[in-house]
């Protein structure tokens, strides 16, 4: 960066604002930059820091503006301020023509900058381009020495992409990476070795797989807190305690402005890796609903100023509130949304566990709960890299059968108290009578029938989940039952899911 000599104070305060986000208290940390950023207008390398807080704080369009200072101060490798653009426009206001162009932009600076070409990679693969995408991976890999981990980011990506005729060469390179690179981190090797299973799932080698999903979960599992089920459980008590206050405390006087919002929005929730961002996909073809994804507003609220939640949730006031709701209102404003629009979804599944805000929030709020047998959802969630920090039990099988049982807890619960709000959304109904769960669906919704949404592959919309590939194939049976591949190795978890009373199909 672009050096810029500040006064011993000035240093300080920077210092310290520093500390405070290495430690996560990004509130504290933002009152020290903005503090220092109202004297100090020309430090480029303020903008920047305070832009990348902006963003973690949800606020996008402020962390442009700052980005944008920081440029227009002539920053040193800007090129990184491109690239931190883009991911705002990609992930949080859905605008990937302008994510596009700052990946362009990026390159322009730096000619062959391999984490733009990463990134505009993963952007072709969710708008459904696998050439273009694979052609930027290659890009990477054609000018990254093999032990630099965006070559390795980028072979796995591209290893999940290719034809069979360049599958061996790529799993070779993958498996060398996996063993032989000591100072790979866990996370990355993890990304590897999950790359391999999904190969040799595809290629029916379903002993191998497993061997290779082994592999990752133990590495995953090496980046995120131990799943603790005696914390959780009592966790799941105290959500479902929570319900006892919604139909006496003052936060439920709302006026009628304030629980009809336009459009409306409608929560698609459940776990991890049961048909969320396949409901969703149907509905985005529908001329009255939009597809917002996964939001991060309502968790951000829950680890901010909800803090702890929900114990904190008897002291707070309608006030408080209507603050948060005119936030995630305006929140929804910033990303382009079609006039007419009548549901804007915010599929992020463990939302599941904040029904009790989102009804406080939104009294007349429709949520669309969706569900899969438990065995493959259970599998689905071990063949899938999940962020650690947000699902530590999902490289365990016994701990996801744990898991699994205390969402069912909560769920029940959730549907005794809201049960004309909620609709139980079957995956393997779904994909069995398709055309009759998307008519029981639309009704519940209050929307007219749209025989499109049985099309939803055919859309050009971006997918950001890792179900990107699956969702641009017609509704198929593939999923359903594919744990009898596995069927030894998922002993654990079926045993798991049985001793805390889940029912199983017999095998």
């Amino acid at each position: 960066m672009s050096k810029f000599q500040l006064s011993i104070s000035k240093q300080h305060q920077l210092d310290s604002a520093r500390r405070l986000v290495n430690a996560r208290q990004w509130n504290e940390a933002l009152a020290f930059y903005e503090a220092l950023m109202r004297h100090e207008t020309d430090f480029a390398e303020g903008h920047y820091e305070l832009a990348w807080l902006l963003r973690q704080l949800g606020r996008p369009l402020q962390a442009l503006a700052r980005y944008q200072q920081a440029l227009e101060l002539k920053i040193s490798r800007p090129e990184e301020i491109h690239l931190n653009k883009a991911a705002i426009y990609s992930d949080d206001l859905l605008d990937y023509v302008a994510a596009k162009k700052e990946l362009n932009r990026a390159l322009r600076c730096r000619k062959n900058y391999p984490s733009a070409w990463l990134n505009l990679g993963n952007l072709h693969e969710e708008l459904a381009d696998s050439e273009t995408a694979a052609a930027c991976y290659r890009n990477v890999l054609n000018h990254c020495p093999k032990s630099d981990l965006i070559y390795i980011s980028a072979l796995a990506r591209l290893l999940r992409l290719v034809d069979a005729r360049e599958t061996a060469t790529l799993m070779e390179h993958a498996q060398k990476a996996a063993f032989g690179n000591a100072a790979m981190p866990p996370t990355l090797r993890a990304t590897v070795f999950f790359a391999i299973s999904d190969v040799l799932h595809k290629q029916k080698a379903y002993a191998e797989a497993f061997s290779a999903l082994a592999r990752a979960n133990a590495c995953a599992a090496q980046d995120g807190p131990r799943y603790q089920r005696a914390r959780h459980s009592a966790w799941v008590s105290a959500l479902i305690g929570d319900f006892a206050n919604l139909g006496t405390d003052s936060t439920r006087k709302f006026s009628s402005q304030a629980c009809n919002q336009t459009p409306a929005p409608l929560f698609i929730v459940g776990m991890f890796r049961s048909g969320s961002t396949l409901i969703e996909q149907m509905l985005n073809t529908h001329p009255l609903v939009h597809a917002g994804g996964e939001l991060g507003f309502l968790p951000r609220a829950v680890q901010g100023i909800l803090a702890p939640y929900p114990y904190q949730m008897a002291g707070v006031d309608a006030h408080q509130l209507q603050s948060i709701r005119q936030q995630y209102a305006s929140h929804i404003q910033s990303i382009k949304v079609a006039d007419g629009v009548r549901y804007f979804t915010d599929k992020r599944p463990d939302n599941y566990q904040l029904i009790g805000l989102i009804k406080r929030l939104f009294p007349n709020a429709k949520i669309i709960h969706t569900m899969r047998d438990p065995v493959d959802n259970g599998l689905s969630i071990f063949q899938q890299q999940l962020d650690q920090q947000v699902a530590p039990y999902s490289s365990s099988l016994s701990d996801i059968g744990h898991y699994y049982s205390e969402y069912r807890r909560l769920m029940a619960e959730a549907k005794r108290q809201f049960p004309q709000d909620i609709f139980d959304l079957d995956y393997d109904e779904l994909v069995q009578n398709s055309e009759s769960s998307l008519r029981s669906l639309l009704d519940f919704l209050e929307l007219p029938w749209f025989g499109d949404c049985l099309n939803f592959h055919l859309q050009k919309s971006a997918v950001k989940t890792a179900s990107l590939w699956q969702v641009r194939q017609p509704l198929n049976k593939a999923s359903s039952g594919r744990w009898l591949a596995y069927a030894d190795q998922l002993i654990p978890l079926r045993d798991s899911l049985q001793m805390h009373g889940v029912t199983i199909a017999a095998l």
